[in-house]
């Protein structure tokens, strides 16, 4: 319903007036001026991740290259295995080198295969960060090409932003739903950090169930438990032999960071699931604002927000507009403003129509009181003529009977 009477903007007027910020204001001209030397709206908003997911895309990195500078080390510096054969008088030969040094690959702890077990781990951690931000990609892209289109600057006579901010926030209001989603974004990244947070948690424990110190021993007799009344199959000598295996010296190295990584990897999903469900009173919370605004009269930087959990993230876009503030947190508040301001409108346009009911009700109801006011026509007329007025059925025939 659209409201012209200026007496009805009243109540509202000062709520509607104390949205406007400190934000520097400008004509046209300076404007204009400002977008051609690159100050104003369109500039390109650098997207920027939560730090959390950050350092498990760098721990990610840190794993693959320590597993490419092991197998490096190995092929070069031929960090194989070699075991000291006992001569017994006589050089073993090359042919039985060969043999036992690949004989006692199997004797190996299971240490060996910890670069395997780390670049598994590594790309585990890595695999919900990708799928997610790939399946996301494009809605990500779409917000933020429509928010670096703001205008920062407000009108200077009117103090108000223009309305191609307005119809830009309502378009992106339409096109992410403020209902909960099973498969949204939000929804979907709290599942990527849930998992993320499952593998760190397996991770830790194998690292310190399944390869501990002394799996990294770099030197080992072969065969394992060696017992002479029970030879090995193909193993002729009458004693075991001592080998050594450099690698390990690395493999335990990669062990130490790898652990120190986890734990903080550990440290930094918590964190990132404890934040997905506390509050955001800095970002969030546009409508308790333009309501607080609206009924007391007051800045809407005088709100302050009441509890531990409220306002958090309920949405996708409450969660775009935190990646927003991230990323350009100028934008961020100039996206917020227009949110209380279109929600101060609607509680205008609300306010104004309860009056107009009001008013129809009230007219209605003395018109109602003047026709019960006013006699009837019949009535006026034996007025005029001097005729008493008429009387109910029951009188005039009592009236006749007596007669």
């Amino acid at each position: 319903m659209s409201v012209t009477s200026p007496s009805l903007l009243s109540p509202t007027s000062f709520a509607s007036e104390s949205i406007k910020s400190s934000l520097p204001s400008k004509s046209d001209g300076e404007r204009n001026a400002s977008k051609d030397a690159g100050e104003g709206g369109g500039d390109k908003i650098e997207q920027k991740e939560f730090f959390w997911d950050q350092f498990l895309t760098y721990m990610a990195t840190i794993i693959a290259l320590l597993t490419v500078l092991d197998i490096t080390l190995q092929f070069f510096r031929g960090g194989g295995l070699s075991c000291r054969v006992p001569s017994n008088g006589t050089e073993p030969t090359r042919d039985e080198v060969v043999f036992i040094n690949t004989f006692c690959q199997q004797s190996l702890s299971r240490a060996e295969y910890y670069p395997l077990f780390v670049l598994i781990q590594g790309l585990l951690l890595a695999a919900p960060q990708y799928l997610w931000a790939s399946l996301f990609g494009g809605e990500f892209d779409f917000f933020f090409g429509l928010v670096q289109q703001l205008d920062r600057l407000r009108e200077r006579k009117t103090g108000q932003y223009r309305s191609q901010n307005f119809e830009i926030v309502d378009k992106l209001e339409k096109h992410f739903p403020r209902k909960w989603r099973l498969l949204s974004i939000f929804t979907l990244y709290v599942t990527k950090l849930g998992l993320q947070f499952v593998v760190i948690f397996i991770a830790i424990i194998v690292n310190g169930a399944f390869f501990q110190a002394r799996e990294f021993s770099f030197t080992f007799k072969c065969p394992r438990d060696f017992d002479p009344r029970s030879m090995p199959e193909g193993w002729w000598l009458s004693q075991d032999v001592v080998c050594v295996f450099t690698s390990f010296r690395l493999h335990r190295t990669i062990q130490n960071v790898n652990y120190l990584l986890l734990c903080l990897a550990f440290v930094a999903v918590l964190y990132g699931l404890i934040w997905c469900f506390t509050r955001h009173a800095k970002v969030l919370g546009y409508r308790e604002i333009a309501l607080f605004a609206f009924n007391s009269c007051l800045r809407p930087e005088d709100y302050v927000h009441s509890g531990w959990f409220k306002p958090r993230i309920m949405n996708d876009l409450d969660f775009l507009l935190i990646r927003l503030f991230q990323a350009d947190s100028g934008c961020g508040n100039v996206f917020k403003d227009i949110q209380i301001e279109r929600e101060l409108r609607k509680e205008v346009r609300k306010d104004h129509e309860y009056l107009y009911l009001l008013l129809d009700a009230m007219k209605d109801s003395r018109r109602a009181q003047k026709r019960a006011k006013q006699p009837s026509q019949p009535q006026t007329e034996r007025k005029q003529s001097g005729q008493p007025p008429a009387r109910c059925g029951f009188s005039v025939v009592r009236r006749t009977f007596n007669s």
